[in-house]
């Protein structure tokens, strides 16, 4: 009985100490997933910025008109028309792009509280441990196990899964998005020129033929649909379907543990 209570006192005593250890990092890992972190809402922040400005940019032209003068008549047609999709299209892209920030910050903010709440959950453990020594009830064990099973996967969940996404971005989508980031930056200054200067959009048009209008018209739709799809697609699999599969291994993790105990 003494040396129940004896090891009871112990694992109370290291219950009661790790509440006051430090959060503790993983080598290597816990550096790249921070970096990884604050890069990818750096970057997901600025690249929202650039989407509303080639939103705002887009309103502008939307009630514009060109002069087409087929065979010699003099005709018009809405600029909007053609650049209808495009507005539809960034609207959708935007809200995916909000979507994205906000699963990045709830990543930041679960790597945090896995950092700062292991020792304690361990803690926890520690003390339902004692608990279980003193009464010798089976749960008190079980649950302590559960909280340690928690308590590693909440750890070790979003550091993993960030180096892993972070890889894969770099293998398959960095170098693609980063071509449609400066693709859409470079059309959305020339969309933001006054339409009286020589270099903006309605203005690098006015002295064309309706074939070289249309052409260019095309080609300024086309580029952008393109790098938003390009980037909509890196985004969707980098920040919404990725950390979904790491929740998922995670509940499926615990649910295993908890079956045993």
């Amino acid at each position: 009985m003494n040396r129940k209570r004896t090891v009871a006192a112990v694992l109370l005593i290291l219950s009661v100490f790790s509440f006051f250890i430090p959060s503790f990092q993983l080598p290597y890992i816990d550096s790249k997933s921070s970096e990884y972190l604050n890069d990818t809402l750096k970057k997901l922040t600025i690249t929202y910025a650039t989407v509303r400005g080639l939103n705002a940019a887009v309103s502008v032209i939307k009630d514009s008109e060109m002069e087409i003068a087929p065979g010699g008549v003099g005709a018009t047609i809405a600029v909007g028309e053609v650049v209808d999709p495009i507005d539809d299209l960034i609207e959708r892209f935007s809200s995916i792009l909000l979507i994205s920030i906000a699963s990045v910050g709830i990543q930041k903010a679960v790597f945090l509280a896995g950092t700062n709440l292991f020792f304690k959950l361990i803690g926890v453990f520690l003390f339902l441990l004692s608990l279980f020594f003193i009464f010798k009830k089976q749960w008190l064990f079980n649950l302590g196990i559960k909280i340690v099973a928690v308590a590693v996967l909440l750890r070790v969940m979003v550091p993993v899964s960030a180096f892993l996404t972070d890889y894969t971005y770099t293998a398959f989508f960095k170098e693609s998005v980063e071509k449609a980031q400066s693709d859409i930056s470079e059309i959305v200054e020339i969309l933001k020129t006054d339409n009286n200067n020589s270099s903006s959009f309605i203005g690098k048009i006015k002295g064309f033929n309706v074939e070289e209008k249309v052409s260019l018209l095309k080609s300024y739709s086309s580029r952008l649909i393109d790098g938003i799809i390009v980037m909509l697609t890196a985004f969707i699999f980098q920040t919404v379907l990725l950390p979904l599969f790491a929740v998922w291994v995670m509940l499926k993790s615990v649910e295993r543990i908890f079956s045993y105990f």
